[in-house]
């Protein structure tokens, strides 16, 4: 993508993060709804209540791009 859709000015690429508790990761797509993330030991749900479950092997990771005039983002999952 090189021009913005509003605008017609330039669109530069980048990426958004997600922020983990000691790292900093590229945000990713994964198909379907989200679930619950079930990692219990002993019947006790170790996760916390906004994790979800996840399989690595679908995930596609998101390039965004930023319009340099009015600041509009266009993600893809590629």
């Amino acid at each position: 993508m090189s021009t913005c859709p509003r605008c017609n000015q330039p669109m530069e690429s980048g990426f958004s993060v997600e922020l983990g508790r000691n790292d900093v990761y590229q945000s990713v797509w994964h198909p379907g709804p989200p679930g619950p993330r079930q990692d219990k030991i002993l019947g006790i749900n170790l996760a916390s209540e906004k994790s979800v479950e996840v399989d690595p092997a679908r995930t596609r990771p998101i390039t965004t791009y930023r319009c340099s005039g009015c600041g509009f983002l266009e993600s893809y999952a590629l």
